[in-house]
């Protein structure tokens, strides 16, 4: 059951293509609790997930094991990640956040053959982030403004398979220690400002700057 309720400038979302309706019906904030969805099912991987403002309770994730394929944050809705234990959040279409996401230490996971985005018009602080897309070609694209929190010497992003595109005006440091950038995959700045504070080992994998 997804919501026909949207707000400015979130993107139009149905509930056919969005129907993981976070509504919080059991009364707490626990991701891994069916009745909390209103599909009465914790959502799985082929799932797109919608959280809004209107929930009484917003999700968090405390425990292994929480996927989605696409996941939208509503202006005024948040969704939170342990800040005592890390776990993974395991993304398999887009991240749209127009709220608020609560890092804390966890990853998120973008894993998918296809390209995926990140976007909205919220900036999003990511503890760690990795990209696993099996092929050079498949391009996860950061449309909205990022950042990461993870402290050094702590690498927030590790690119195993496939393409980082970085479109929007952000500020990174990918890169803390000598990163390595294996075969099929590869960090191509298209608009951001990008530092690193260690030297990257490219081992047939790619760079590419075409702005910024």
């Amino acid at each position: 059951n997804g919501s026909n309720n949207y707000s400015a400038g979130l993107l139009p979302i149905s509930a056919t293509t969005f129907g993981y309706n976070w509504t919080a019906g059991a009364g707490t904030s626990n991701w891994f609790t069916a009745s909390n969805w209103g599909s009465n099912r914790v959502p799985l991987s082929n799932d797109n997930v919608y959280i809004p403002a209107s929930a009484p309770f917003q999700p968090q994730i405390n425990a292994n094991g929480a996927v989605c394929a696409s996941i939208a944050i509503e202006i005024g809705a948040s969704l939170t990640m342990s800040s005592s234990t890390q776990y993974t959040l395991t993304v398999s279409g887009n991240f749209t956040n127009n709220g608020t996401f609560n890092a804390g230490i966890g990853v998120v996971d973008f894993n998918s053959s296809e390209n995926q985005t990140i976007d909205g018009s919220t900036s999003t602080s990511f503890y760690k982030m990795n990209v696993n897309k099996s092929i050079t070609n498949s391009i996860l694209e950061v449309k909205s403004v990022i950042s990461y929190t993870a402290p050094s010497p702590n690498d927030p992003l590790l690119i195993n398979t496939g393409t980082f595109k970085l479109s929007s005006a952000s500020t990174i440091t990918p890169f803390r220690n000598a990163a390595n950038l294996g075969l099929n995959a590869k960090f191509w700045n298209n608009g951001g400002t990008v530092s690193m504070n260690n030297s990257v080992t490219i081992n047939s994998g790619t760079i590419q700057n075409t702005s910024g």
